[in-house]
């Protein structure tokens, strides 16, 4: 893929807004999901992974029925086969790939497990476990939430465990920011950004503290 977008809807999704109309993906970004993240914690307080849920946008949660070829009887209803088959692609992550969820120091992510998928709002979710390689300190994590390309854009909400408290810290768009938004809402679906991380401008940042 030109794109270089490697995640497993992000592939279905890419392809077909590439040859898509109208709808949200006219611009850049072309990809919208509502995140949740909520951090847990162990025994020893320590945080070992974060549970992650992205409900996609409707526009986008529509084209999933045709790369994905969901409800296949016709019948308007998407099952559970139907919903595994999201799951399953949303955590069939290449090496190296993160979710777009980025950490500043120290271990880093394995592998998501324990995925699901529903609908909601005729709205298509996908949540997961993401752990991190080893426990981390909960006593300050920060975990920033963007594509380097910025062909998803994220809205964070973020849930902290009892004894902590979690801040989204939202970006800064000043005149600049909003010169490069307005450059980027210019590309086509085949273009992609000069600066290979301009994502993380727009960057939402989750900040963990806990007593």
């Amino acid at each position: 893929m030109s794109m270089g977008r490697e995640r497993g809807i992000g592939l279905w999704l890419l392809a077909l807004a590439m040859g898509a109309g109208a709808g949200p993906a006219s611009a850049h970004p072309h990809i919208f999901a509502d995140t949740r993240i909520a951090f847990l914690r162990d025994a020893e307080g320590d945080v070992t992974a974060l549970r992650v849920r992205w409900h996609y946008d409707a526009f986008t949660s529509l084209t999933l029925w045709d790369i994905l070829d969901l409800d296949p009887e016709r019948d308007g209803i998407l099952d559970a086969e139907d919903f595994a088959k999201v799951a399953e692609g949303e955590t069939d992550w290449p090496e190296g790939y993160t979710g777009d969820l980025h950490l500043s120091d120290g271990p880093g992510f394995a592998r998501p497990v324990d995925a699901e998928a529903g609908e909601e709002d005729e709205r298509i979710w996908v949540s997961f476990t993401l752990p991190f390689e080893a426990p981390r300190d909960a006593g300050a994590l920060m975990v920033e939430v963007y594509d380097p390309i910025y062909y998803y854009a994220y809205t964070v909400e973020a849930e902290a465990p009892e004894g902590c408290t979690a801040e989204v810290l939202r970006p800064d768009l000043d005149d600049a920011a909003e010169e490069l938004r307005l450059r980027l809402a210019a590309l086509s679906r085949e273009e992609v950004p000069d600066d290979p991380n301009v994502g993380a401008a727009f960057a939402e940042t989750v900040v963990l503290t806990c007593d």
